[in-house]
């Protein structure tokens, strides 16, 4: 329980008053050492935030060694050790090593101070951060010592735990459940006095605490002297040369510097002036006027400082000078392609107006060709889930608009642009928004005027949905012939079922079905390819119109159908 001595309680309040911390009975304020929470140091300001804590796990989980830090762990809290002279009632946190002395210790530079109190972080409302609270053990460092059955209380200003007179670690009854040896601890050697208190079987009480390890005000520069304000610095640029300081005047302080020159048009930079010397005491001497305009050029050096003066009355500071002018640079570039985008070869600041790269405010061109190869554009691959082994290239080859990926396979696809609609009219994408591309192909069997085998295809990607049922686009037969078969692939597996529609001289629709009823599909699968086409219509002629309409969908987001033919 907290201490319950009145008389303790109200010199305890009594010496707080002086900025002391009563650290024995018996002993006069003016005797005590130690500094309580009055006369606070520019070293003993905090300057950064602390996360509220109402939790033990959520200030141990806000330490970082930076602004909080924890100091002992549920298991192994730190040793307390008992302060000398002060008869066993004040105790300290010290992660170094503390000087021994008869009856306990002088704290090391690793005195732990200042500790986080609850009460300095309180939420919205204005509750304390319990988390922050100094928690007790006994010397076995697991058993939890109650703060309603012990009799001490913490002062986490200071760094130190008091406990009532009659009731410290060395007293029976403490409601510690513990009782220190004081006899054997001053019989051992100083030198084993720390050994002594760090045993699990005779040391004192442990505790674990939070530590206040963030900046200060005099980290930052703070509790000093105003400094001067400083000239107006020149607009960057190659600056002209800064006008000179004017002197200060003969003043009780210094005078004030006269501002620096405005910076003028391009040109090389001049040096600063050099600042006038300190004035005699007095008054203070006004500033300079500024500098006339230069012309620009790169920034002046700084100019030394004047010594300091004698004192005497006040003047005032002299004009700034004004600055010469200097020459212009200019960046090297190579090339004259109108239109080129500007590149950094390498050896800045010269460059390359780029002869294949252009932009004409409204069109970018990649303007490369070689052989089969035209224009070619890189995308780099995602950085996590991706099965790529490099990024993706698109690129035009010979016909074709390529896409594949660059290194391992090269695995792709490709659009063969002469197989399109004039005026581009050939719809890659059915209606529905997930339909893939359709298109013929056709592979030479030999020999002059032999026949021709050739697919339709059609490729459906639902873009990570499930494919859409409906009409999924046309395309026109550049051959006649005889539709020999099909093959379906889906992923993942699942069931689809496709209509085929034909017509001669315009668009085809349900009317003009070829199957009927025997719909291509597939069930419950990834693969499906027959050659038995029971109730088909197999023959076309060039320039018919073939149409695909998807008549059920499950499961599968990516689906191809493709018509084997047989030309004639």
């Amino acid at each position: 329980m907290p201490n319950s001595n009145t008389d303790l309680q109200r010199k305890a309040g009594f010496y707080h008053s002086l900025g002391k911390v009563i650290t024995e009975t018996n002993k006069f304020a003016g005797n005590e050492l130690y500094k309580s929470a009055h006369n606070i140091r520019s070293s003993e300001v905090w300057m950064d935030s602390i996360n509220y804590a109402p939790t033990f796990a959520s200030a141990s989980a806000y330490s970082n060694g930076t602004v909080v830090t924890q100091i002992g762990s549920s298991g192994n809290p730190v040793y307390l050790y008992p302060l000398t002279d002060t008869n066993y009632q004040t105790w300290f946190i010290d992660t170094g090593t503390p000087s021994a002395a008869a009856d306990g210790f002088v704290p090391s530079d690793n005195w732990i101070k200042p500790l986080i109190n609850p009460s300095d972080v309180p939420n919205s409302a204005g509750a304390p951060s319990f988390g922050y609270e100094l928690l007790m053990y006994r010397p076995n460092g697991t058993t939890a010592i109650a703060y309603s059955s012990a009799f001490y209380e913490v002062d986490y200003f200071a760094g130190l735990i008091r406990f009532q007179e009659g009731a410290t670690p060395k007293d029976a009854g403490n409601g510690l459940g513990f009782q220190f040896n004081q006899t054997n601890f001053e019989a051992a050697n100083n030198s084993a006095k720390k050994a002594y208190i760090q045993n699990t079987t005779t040391g004192g009480p442990r505790v674990i605490a939070f530590q206040y390890t963030g900046n200060t005000l005099a980290d930052t520069g703070g509790g000093g002297g105003g400094n001067g304000t400083s000239g107006i610095n020149g607009t960057s640029g190659s600056s002209g040369t800064s006008g000179t300081t004017g002197t200060s005047g003969t003043s009780g302080t210094s005078g004030s510097s006269g501002t620096s020159g405005t910076s003028g048009t391009t040109g090389t930079s001049g040096t600063s002036g050099t600042s006038g010397s300190s004035g005699t005491s007095g008054t203070t001497g006004t500033s300079g006027t500024s500098g006339t305009s230069g012309t620009t050029g790169t920034s002046g050096t700084s100019g030394t400082s004047g010594s300091s003066g004698t004192s005497g009355t006040s003047g005032s500071s002299g004009t700034s000078g004004s600055g010469t002018s200097g020459t212009s640079g200019l960046l090297s570039m190579t090339g004259s392609t109108d239109n080129g985008l500007i590149t950094l070869n390498g050896s800045a600041p010269d460059a390359t107006v780029e002869s294949l790269l252009t932009f004409d405010g409204t069109k970018l061109s990649l303007l490369y060709q070689a052989g089969d190869e035209g224009g070619e554009l890189f995308l780099n691959k995602a950085s996590t889930n991706t099965t790529l082994t490099g990024g993706v290239t698109i690129d035009v080859y010979q016909n074709r608009l390529r896409f594949f990926e660059q290194g391992g396979s090269a695995r792709g696809f490709y659009i063969d642009i002469s197989s399109g609609g004039v005026g581009a009219s050939t719809n890659l994408f059915g209606a529905g928004g997930s339909s893939g591309t359709s298109g013929t192909s056709g592979t030479g069997s030999g020999g002059g005027g032999g026949s021709t085998t050739g697919t339709f295809t059609l490729v459906l990607d639902g873009q990570g949905g499930v494919v859409s049922t409906g009409q999924k686009g046309y395309l026109q037969t550049q051959y006649s012939g005889t539709i020999t078969g099909y093959n379906i692939i889906a992923s993942p597996t699942g069931s689809v079922s496709f209509d085929v529609w034909k017509r001669a001289g315009g668009l085809p629709t349900s009317a003009n079905s070829i199957v009927g009823v025997n719909y291509p599909g597939l069930t419950g699968g990834s693969t499906f390819s027959t050659t038995t086409l029971t109730g088909w219509t197999t023959s076309f002629s060039a320039g018919d119109y073939f149409g695909w309409n998807v008549r059920s969908s499950a499961t599968s987001s990516w689906v191809r159908l493709e018509l084997t033919t047989l030309k004639t």
